[in-house]
């Protein structure tokens, strides 16, 4: 679930009903170095965070498929892709939640039987910490270190993949 784009507005997604759901991983957004992006919200329901661009309009976006033609990202007057079927400024939580989505789906295919609750705990043991001199880096009573604009950290697919394979379920 997206988190959300509010963060310049003071919004925080603890008060986002669907992003505080226990089976939901809230997804937050990072720069392509690595920091918060100006508008990804904070909040202590934040899973972990995946790329984006760092401010709208401005930096390195996710490049994607398009809607052809004006209907789409790729519009005039934006540095993007010459062919309008795609674009490369992609933006915001909403970009970097299927980013997310699909590790989780790398995951899956790597160990089928896992439970929702196996994937969670995938993800948040192998989330890289980034922006380690942030001064919100806390180390959670289970030893592990969370943030509130990072959650666990940022998305590592090559770690969370390796560690499904050799995951052994949780129990009810």
């Amino acid at each position: 679930w997206a988190a959300g784009n509010g963060a310049v507005a003071d919004y925080n997604s603890n008060y986002d009903g669907y992003a505080n759901h226990r089976g939901v991983n809230a997804i937050c957004a990072v720069n392509d170095q690595g920091e918060r992006a100006n508008y990804s919200e904070p909040g202590a329901n934040l899973l972990l965070c995946g790329p984006s661009r760092g401010m709208v309009n401005s930096g390195h976006g996710i490049s994607t498929t398009d809607r052809s033609g004006q209907t789409g990202l790729n519009i005039t007057g934006i540095a993007n892709y010459t062919d309008t079927n795609y674009s490369r400024t992609f933006t915001g939580t909403s970009a970097a939640t299927p980013i997310v989505a699909g590790v989780v789906a790398l995951i899956v295919q790597a160990k089928p039987d896992l439970g929702w609750r196996d994937v969670q705990q995938i993800l948040a043991k192998t989330a890289r910490k980034n922006d380690p001199t942030h001064p919100d880096w806390w180390l959670n009573g289970a030893g592990h270190w969370v943030n509130h604009d990072y959650g666990f950290g940022v998305v590592d697919a090559n770690a969370a993949v390796t560690a499904a394979l050799g995951w052994t379920n949780i129990g009810p």
